[in-house]
């Protein structure tokens, strides 16, 4: 599967989205649906979101701009979703991420945090417990 959406963690606190080398748009709208249907299937609490782009080989494709913003507007309706921590991606998609973020005056913007591993941001999860 190109985009892999599952639990990270026993407690359900946190899903990791795992793109590996190709994938399409329409692979991560998929995924994002998934995503909607294992957060409603119980539990009230925050989850927060790991998106592992270190195997793909760049998170730039055609329409970047309109796709990112859709599809990070569906994520962050759900009430459920907590932080959203970007891993592995080039420098470039990164920049575009962060310049993207900051141009959108999107409200949950400061929730968007990047790692250079999935290790790491399981550890800054860990080190900085969100509030209740």
């Amino acid at each position: 599967m190109a985009v892999e959406l599952t639990w990270d963690d026993a407690g359900r606190t946190r899903l990791l989205m795992t793109f590996d080398t190709l994938w399409t748009w329409a692979e991560v709208r998929r995924a994002v649906r998934r995503g909607a249907v294992m957060l409603n299937d119980g539990g009230t609490h925050r989850v927060d979101v790991i998106l592992d782009g270190s195997q793909t080989v760049t998170l730039m494709k055609s329409d970047t701009h309109t796709q990112t913003r859709q599809i990070l507007a569906r994520v962050r309706e759900h009430p459920r979703v907590g932080r959203i921590l970007v891993v592995g991606s080039s420098g470039i998609t990164n920049s575009f991420l962060m310049v993207f973020l900051k141009l959108s005056a999107n409200r949950f913007s400061e929730s968007y945090t990047f790692f250079a591993t999935v290790d790491n941001a399981r550890q800054h999860l860990i080190d900085n417990p969100a509030a209740e």
